[in-house]
């Protein structure tokens, strides 16, 4: 059954984030790899990622470093989609707000800029979403951790989002078969709720909302 537990400490796992900003096009980047990037940086890369790899970079700029990333795999996509159309039909039905997926820009500052897996953002916060991308805290962030994201999830992300204000996150991990719900107490983000594979996932921030987890964590 789903466990309740207060998250304690921030759990340590090396870190494999692949940063390859280097094989881009040099034309297209700023030359010095040290300096601090900025928003403003960041939307002038390439939108297509990198063409001469024959390869689909993802980019997102957190605490002023670029971090370049390969696209998700199959299952990983498999899941977000999985989540993405439940929320979306009962946001709609239920005239919530607006969820997306990523590919989306979340400006959080001038040098903070992830790209969450999935966004929700309500009727109340819906100021925030520009033509361009979203300049704010939106109401629910989800990532679905790889091994080249889990520290970064779990630890950078954590405490980009907590200070932020995002009041709800969740943390899915597609190998151990669970996702973890979070919300913000203060600036601090508390565990609400442990979900596993097999059981009903019944969200805080959406009453009535009742999510099969076999059917997100299904085989492909």
């Amino acid at each position: 059954m789903a466990q309740t537990l207060e998250k304690t400490e921030t759990p340590q796992i090396a870190p494999a984030t692949q940063r390859a900003a280097d094989k881009l096009n040099a034309d297209k980047l700023p030359s010095d790899k040290i300096r601090v990037w900025t928003y403003d940086d960041y939307a002038q890369l390439p939108e297509n990622g990198a063409p001469e790899l024959h390869t689909h970079i993802h980019y997102e700029l957190i605490e002023g470093e670029l971090i370049v990333s390969p696209a998700p795999n199959f299952y990983h996509q498999k899941i977000v989609i999985e989540l993405a159309a439940q929320l979306h039909r009962h946001a709609k039905e239920n005239g919530l707000g607006i969820v997306v997926v990523a590919p989306v820009d979340v400006v959080l500052s001038a040098t903070d800029t992830p790209q969450p897996d999935l966004v929700f953002i309500s009727n109340e916060r819906r100021g925030i979403i520009t033509p361009a991308n979203v300049q704010g805290a939106p109401d629910l962030v989800v990532e679905i951790i790889s091994p080249t994201s889990d520290r970064r999830d779990r630890q950078t992300k954590w405490e980009l989002y907590a200070r932020s204000g995002v009041p709800f996150y969740w943390i899915v991990d597609p190998r151990l078969e669970l996702l973890e719900e979070y919300s913000l107490r203060g600036d601090v983000y508390h565990l609400v709720c442990e979900w596993k594979a097999g059981e009903t996932f019944a969200p805080q921030l959406f009453p009535g909302l009742h999510i099969a987890l076999s059917d997100v964590f299904a085989p492909i």
